[in-house]
């Protein structure tokens, strides 16, 4: 029996319930900016209609080019209640990796800030599909609210049947470019619901600090937090001593961070920092963590933390260690190493080479099943038939189930890295290397690193002298690619390892790394 049933009304009706049932509660709190619920539904309410008034299509795309503030959190409620699709953008890709991402989202409208105001008003005039943007804390014609000014407070909700491209995530590319991974509006709702049921422990009045990016795995519990009466309160940079502050000041009860921040957190108490008294919940996701400084973390804060597993192909959380299995790994450090169950509304099997389905603690890829899989990748068939057979999703993690249904997680088919907890595809950035007239080959892997989990290694065969050609690559690189997928090395060599098919061999590139340590 598919979900159907379960979810028969989606999530903007949803939506529509909370922003009246909550009114004179607080909704959203950015520095000393704060808008209760009723606020929230004028404003978004206006901003839907100045974005149904700016699309060509029943169905827009709009994109989000923002850090964390309150005007992100409109739009992405404004999105919602009009009926567009949303596609949010990572401030810290350069300009050539957003021009890609709007260009192959046929993004209509992009509402981003000042600091990117330029770059939006030539993108706009460009011959791409984008002809309108708005633009936060600008006085001049294009700006936000200016918009919302200019628009009708009086709301109808459009009819959706839940078919429609609710968002669009980017996901690190295999061939050297990103693809956009669709959610439906009722992939989107089975998700919501399913972070609801399996995840997040939140009641009205509470507080979720958002202090990693809500272009990213943050973004995905805004409205699971309004539906709630939860308090989203936003915060544009992570600093331990600065969030445990904030969290002090407006009386945060969870967060969602990546494993580098928890690690960070832990140093910082260690050198004196207080922890929060109101903080109950700390989510995690992204990567693995040492489960030393797991360990120190629990001993710390307390059995508060919840891993979630996911990607954008399948949103977390697919698998959930819970407070319990933390609490339980104080005497059972293994399962520190587990990813946990599978939620309430996923399927995780485990399956051989054949499609077969293994015995527990047998090793093979995960296949992630549910409403809450993506519909496949925008405009790319041939990538969406190599990782999804109807509604399971072939994830390229290697891993196994023990008898109690933990998910152990313990390889990538595929050649992603995930440096603090945000996902790199070698082929990007090798495809960005490559350009330099006097590289031969590129070769791009990751390398464990204690803070990172992983830092980028690039293996250069050039012609030219390796110091000079470091530095052109660096300033190459740094106009190219997001701050994060830069090399953080570089290992210069006469050619690039190769199989009888030439393929190059990256198991040989990690061994060298290891014969010779880091450069």
């Amino acid at each position: 029996m598919g979900l159907m049933p379960l979810i028969s009304s989606t999530l903007n009706i949803n939506v529509e319930r909370a922003l009246a049932s909550y009114g004179p509660a607080p909704a959203v709190v950015d520095g000393d900016r704060e808008e209760t619920y009723a606020q929230l539904r004028n404003r978004t309410g206006r901003l839907a209609n100045a974005l149904a008034g700016m699309t060509t299509n029943d169905t827009g795309v709009v994109a989000i080019l923002l850090d964390n503030c309150l005007e992100y959190i409109e739009a992405d409620v404004a999105i919602i209640r009009s009926g567009n699709t949303k596609v949010p953008i990572n401030t810290r890709l350069s300009s050539d990796e957003i021009d890609y991402i709007l260009r192959d989202s046929q993004a209509q409208i992009l509402l981003t800030d000042k600091a990117h105001a330029e770059f939006a008003r030539i993108a706009v005039s460009g011959d791409g599909p984008l002809h309108s943007a708005m633009i936060v804390g600008s006085d001049e014609p294009d700006g936000y609210e200016a918009a919302l000014a200019n628009a009708s407070e009086r709301f109808t909700v459009p009819p959706m049947n839940g078919s429609e491209a609710s968002v669009i995530l980017y996901t690190s590319g295999t061939t050297g470019r990103p693809k956009g991974a669709v959610a439906s509006l009722r992939s989107r709702t089975a998700s919501v619901v399913n972070m609801l049921a399996s995840e997040m422990e939140i009641s009205p009045g509470d507080g979720m600090v958002h202090v990693g990016s809500l272009a990213h795995g943050s973004g995905s519990k805004v409205l699971p937090n309004l539906l709630r009466g939860v308090r989203n309160i936003a915060m544009p940079r992570f600093d331990p001593n600065s969030f445990f502050a904030e969290v002090n000041r407006v009386g945060g009860t969870s967060t969602f961070v990546v494993p580098t921040m928890i690690a960070m957190l832990v140093e910082a108490v260690n050198n004196g920092a207080n922890i929060p008294p109101s903080l109950r919940s700390i989510v995690y996701g992204g990567a693995p963590l040492d489960a030393d400084v797991m360990t120190s973390a629990i001993d710390m804060f307390g059995p508060i933390f919840i891993q979630v597993y996911g990607s954008c192909e399948a949103p977390h959380p697919v698998t959930v260690l819970s407070k319990a299995d933390h609490r339980r790994a104080l005497d059972e450090r293994t399962l520190l190493a587990s990813a946990g169950r599978e939620s309430l509304l996923t399927s995780v099997s485990v399956v051989n080479e054949a499609g077969e389905t293994v015995a527990p603690r047998e090793s093979g890829e995960l296949i992630v099943s549910g409403e809450t899989v993506m519909t496949g990748y925008l405009n790319n068939q041939e990538a969406t038939d190599e990782v999804l057979d109807e509604s399971a999703y072939r994830t390229g993690d290697v891993g196994w189930k023990d008898e109690d249904g933990f998910v152990y997680i313990v390889d990538r088919k595929r050649d992603l890295i995930i440096s603090g907890g945000l996902n790199v595809y070698p082929a990007e950035v090798e495809r960005v290397l490559s350009q330099h007239a006097d590289v031969i080959e590129a070769a791009v892997i990751g390398v464990r690193d204690n803070r990172w989990g992983e830092r980028v290694v690039a293996f250069i065969s050039t012609g030219a002298v390796p110091e000079s050609t470091k530095a052109e690559l660096d300033e190459l690189s740094r106009t190219m690619l997001a701050g994060y997928k830069k090399p953080r090395e570089y290992v210069f060599v006469d050619s690039i390892p190769k199989g009888p098919t030439g393929k190059i061999l990256k198991k040989d590139l990690r061994d060298l790394i290891q014969t010779t340590g880091s450069r």
